[in-house]
């Protein structure tokens, strides 16, 4: 939906971020997640979201950290 399309439907995309990925943000997000940075600072600097940055991630093969630590305890 362009923006012309939300002004005369008063609809909004339900997707924020319809930028198309530039080669130099992939090898940004290779490099970052090489590094093990955690996907939120990933995001940020890339200026994305945290789904379109794990979407991406999947795409491209690339484990990322979450961040998400194991409710269990080992004793």
């Amino acid at each position: 939906m362009t923006l012309k399309d939300e002004a005369t439907t008063g609809e909004r995309s339900l997707r924020t971020d319809d930028r198309a990925w530039t080669a130099a943000e992939k090898h940004k997000l290779r490099g970052l997640a090489k590094n093990n940075t955690p996907v939120r600072k990933i995001a940020r600097t890339l200026n994305r979201s945290m789904a379109s940055t794990g979407i991406m991630a999947a795409k491209l093969g690339i484990v990322l950290n979450w961040g998400v630590r194991s409710l269990c305890t080992h004793d």
